[in-house]
């Protein structure tokens, strides 16, 4: 049940952002474990990025580290 969830999310977010006239930068509001956009998704897409949330997991710390978007 959560795959085919996690597949229309990310197939909207590529539709979506196929559409835009500019990728310079998005906001990911409550972006918490990243499940429905994957961060790779973001980084293919955007020069910066702005992640959203109250707790963010440590893996997404350590990948923010090495990733200065």
């Amino acid at each position: 049940m959560w795959l085919p969830h996690l597949q229309k999310c990310q197939e909207l977010f590529n539709n979506t952002v196929a559409t835009l006239p500019q990728k310079k930068s998005i906001v990911v509001l409550g972006s918490a474990h990243l499940h429905e956009i994957p961060l790779h998704l973001l980084l293919a897409n955007f020069e910066q990025i702005t992640l959203v949330d109250i707790v963010h997991p440590l893996k997404h710390h350590w990948l923010a580290k090495r990733n200065p978007r």
